[in-house]
């Protein structure tokens, strides 16, 4: 599984396989100025799934830290960093800038993405839409900071489960061809039966009295 994703991985990035080779766990630590500390992702990706989820983890400075599941077809997943903020004075007010993580997963197991991202929210606003001066301050940053980025992996020759549907179509294919034939074979022997059954020869005379010759 981890294959699919090596090209992405960057030295500060790991991958592993799960669930028996069916998943994948991939987990990016990177240093930001101005936090402190590492702020590092995890996504526990399961892309054999009907629909693709992940399972998001996080940590900032500690251990790591369950943050939810996110699946295909749902919405863009935000969860904060507790402990984690940017302070600007612009020119005098302090402003207290929360930090987010922000997960996208599309596609399917043929074309499967997911984004992570750090974004520095302040009320509704974030990132670059923040007023002040704030937000060309986080843009110059880098803010949306890019954590973990897969763009159009392909499991499906790596998923079981479509290798498995496969094969029991193919059974099933090959049965209806068995009972098909064996029926044909039937039929044919049955009407052979029959055939042979009209040749044999009937006698209808007057018995003979052996005694009498």
């Amino acid at each position: 599984m981890c294959t699919a994703v090596q090209s992405y991985l960057g030295s500060q990035c790991s991958c592993e396989s799960t669930t028996g080779g069916t998943g994948l766990a991939s987990e990016c630590t990177e240093t930001i100025p101005g936090l402190g500390a590492d702020i590092g992702v995890k996504v526990q990706l399961e892309p054999c799934s009907d629909p693709p989820f992940a399972l998001m983890s996080y940590k900032f400075g500690g251990d790591w830290v369950s943050a939810g599941r996110i699946q295909v077809g749902g919405d863009p997943f935000r969860f904060p960093v507790p402990s984690a903020s940017l302070s600007f004075f612009p020119p005098v007010t302090l402003y207290e800038v929360g930090l987010y993580i922000s997960v996208t997963i599309t596609g399917n197991a043929a074309d499967l993405s997911v984004h992570a991202r750090l974004t520095a929210c302040l009320n509704d606003a974030c990132d670059g839409d923040i007023s002040w001066g704030v937000g060309t301050a986080l843009t110059t940053l880098g803010f949306p900071f890019s954590l973990l980025e897969f763009d159009d992996l392909a499991f499906v020759d790596s998923c079981p489960a479509d290798r498995d549907n496969m094969m029991m179509m193919i059974a099933a294919g090959g049965g209806a061809i068995f009972l098909i034939g064996g029926g044909v074979l039937a039929a044919i022997a049955q009407k052979k039966k029959a055939n042979s059954a009209a040749k044999t020869p009937t006698y209808s005379g007057t018995p003979v009295d052996a005694s009498r010759c």
